[in-house]
């Protein structure tokens, strides 16, 4: 059964440092079309991709999904995107559960409890992956839109750094493994 796409949501959230405003505005540190929040850029873009596609977009630029760090986050990003679309479009952000163990994209600390209702409720088993806007909270899902965050600001490799990298690596691993296992359950069709 092929798993309907719906219009994916880009943002990319780059490290700026603590000397950056807080304010929600374009900055001169950020690329060109970048907004900045809390010493992060961020990036919006209309695409319709699952979430794995889009964490391995987000990666290809360098970035992840964006991380809810904490309410203030939430807030801005869910202003951004409706600002952009005059809607509340339900979007990806870098939550993933493994068996109940919820974890961000990025590897930070995943401690945002700002759910909806009842979730996570790995509906069916195939809810792995958390969406915004879903009724003003955050839900678990299977496919639906994305946000994503980057890390620019970066001096120097230090030993502090492997252990992101290295979670970089085994995520990127682990959905590759389970994108050949959906590959292997779309095309099983049992016997009658």
């Amino acid at each position: 059964m092929a798993s309907a796409l719906v219009v994916g949501v880009l943002l990319c959230g780059v490290w700026l440092g603590p000397h950056v405003s807080k304010a929600y505005k374009t900055c001169k540190v950020c690329p060109s079309g970048w907004a900045v929040f809390d010493g992060r850029c961020y990036l919006f873009n209309m695409q319709e991709k699952e979430w794995i596609d889009a964490e391995l977009t987000c990666t290809s630029l360098g970035a992840n999904l964006a991380s809810l760090r904490d309410i203030r986050v939430l807030k801005f990003i869910t202003d951004m995107i409706y600002t952009a679309t005059g809607s509340s479009k339900k979007t990806w952000v870098g939550g993933h559960d493994a068996e109940g163990l919820w974890l961000w994209s990025d590897g930070s600390h995943f401690a945002f409890k700002d759910w909806a209702k009842g979730e996570p409720n790995n509906e069916n088993g195939k809810e792995h992956c958390m969406e915004m806007n879903f009724k003003g909270k955050l839900h678990s899902k299977q496919n639906e839109n994305f946000i994503i965050y980057k890390l620019l600001h970066i001096d120097a490799i230090s030993s502090n750094m492997f252990p992101n990298i290295m979670f970089n690596f085994l995520l990127q691993e682990s959905m590759s493994m389970m994108r050949s296992a959906q590959r292997r359950t779309l095309m099983f069709v049992p016997k009658t």
